[in-house]
């Protein structure tokens, strides 16, 4: 039998629920890989395999996502996430997974609204079990420290696993294999919801900065802002620093920079292909360098949805550097955090630091859902720097 389509599975999920599975294309191409990571990494439609019987399956997965999510009582809805687990993971770790139930029912009934915060303790479980190979119990000191401290951990997630940890060992520590002081977990930065901007703030700021018609004007009139609008869209692409990003150096290989001028822009197409071509050469440029704290080499990475705003932004600093005659792309130039707020008319701050945790946490949340990706994403985010 052939790999059922989209369509059949919605039909499927409508015969079986009663419910409309409104989720588009590339939404159901996602929950696929979230699936096969669920089942273990195989291919759930491959070969030998009754397609009809494994329909069946991922309309009730689907299900199980749906209630999860939508779940209003806060035990049943971790009981939920629990059974999202890929089943490796459950089959695998049953013990740490029962450790971590048993924390969580003492965080509910010691605390009030814990709703809001119950999927970022579940989230730091999902991290720490896709980068285990033993049951928690089974760790030494050094081995729960490498643990810890992997880069597959966003900020907050790690966090919230120190505080999962602190909480089994202080229980019983005489069933554990590690005797480490958990000071010396605790020495790790917390980091609180406020430290990363929620997706909708995010998406505000896209729609704001990507929009190139409602800057292009302002940037060719006006170095400053130019250089501004710069500095915010490259932090929405790159999890550098600010003095990374302040010292891009001079783009002299822009060799025909100067034909994009206003009125250029004003009568021409600026296509995708042109603002490839820019980034190309900002890319062989930027990356001779490397980070200013780690010495490590930069990637000069620019997502499809922000090339074109990009390109343009680039543009118009280079040309503004070549007319003061000045020798780095963003010389003399202080990011005001409050006069950037007021120049771009913005209802929350964009700060430097909150982005790149916020643009890594992202990227980590992403990549480890998806099928091959799950433990690495850690590794993946240094493409990012």
């Amino acid at each position: 039998m052939q790999k059922p389509t989209f369509t059949e599975i919605r039909r499927r999920y409508k015969e079986k629920y009663q419910k409309r599975l409104s989720a588009t294309d590339a939404m159901l191409e996602k929950k696929l890989e979230e699936y096969r990571v669920y089942q273990g990494g195989q291919d759930c439609f491959g070969e030998g395999q009754d397609a009809e019987e494994e329909c069946e399956k991922f309309v009730d997965f689907l299900m199980l996502q749906y209630n999860a999510l939508h779940e209003k009582q806060v035990q049943e809805k971790y009981d939920l996430l629990v059974k999202t687990l890929p089943k490796d993971y459950q089959k695998r770790f049953p013990d740490t997974i029962r450790r971590h139930a048993g924390y969580t029912r003492y965080l509910i009934n010691k605390r009030k609204n814990l709703k809001r915060n119950i999927s970022n303790h579940f989230k730091a479980l999902k991290t720490m079990l896709s980068l285990m190979d033993k049951e928690i119990t089974e760790y030494s000191d050094e081995e729960l420290a490498g643990l810890i401290r992997d880069n597959s951990f966003t900020t907050a997630a790690r966090q919230y696993a120190v505080w999962f940890l602190t909480y089994i060992y202080n229980q019983k520590p005489e069933q554990f294999m590690f005797s480490l002081e958990m000071s010396m977990l605790r020495r790790e930065t917390v980091r609180g919801e406020e430290d990363f901007y929620p997706p909708e703030e995010w998406a505000s700021f896209a729609a704001v900065f990507f929009d190139i018609d409602r800057h292009i004007e302002k940037a060719f009139a006006d170095c400053f802002y130019a250089r501004s609008w710069l500095y915010v869209l490259l932090h929405m692409s790159l999890a550098w620093r600010k003095s990374d990003v302040l010292n891009i150096p001079a783009l002299e290989n822009l060799i025909d920079i100067s034909e994009y001028t206003l009125e250029w822009f004003e009568e021409n197409a600026f296509s995708i292909a042109d603002a490839q071509q820019v980034i190309n050469h900002v890319k062989l440029a930027a990356e001779q360098y490397h980070t200013q704290k780690a010495g490590a080499k930069k990637h000069f990475n620019i997502p499809q949805a922000a090339l074109l705003p990009t390109a343009v932004a680039l543009i118009t600093c280079e040309q503004w550097r070549r007319k003061k005659g000045q020798a780095v792309l963003f010389e003399k130039f202080y990011a005001d955090t409050k006069k950037m707020t007021e120049l771009f008319g913005l209802e929350t701050d964009f700060l430097s630091m909150k982005a790149n945790r916020t643009l890594l946490s992202m990227f980590n949340e992403t990549a480890g859902g998806m099928a091959g990706l799950s433990g690495k994403a850690g590794t993946l985010t240094s493409v990012m720097k």
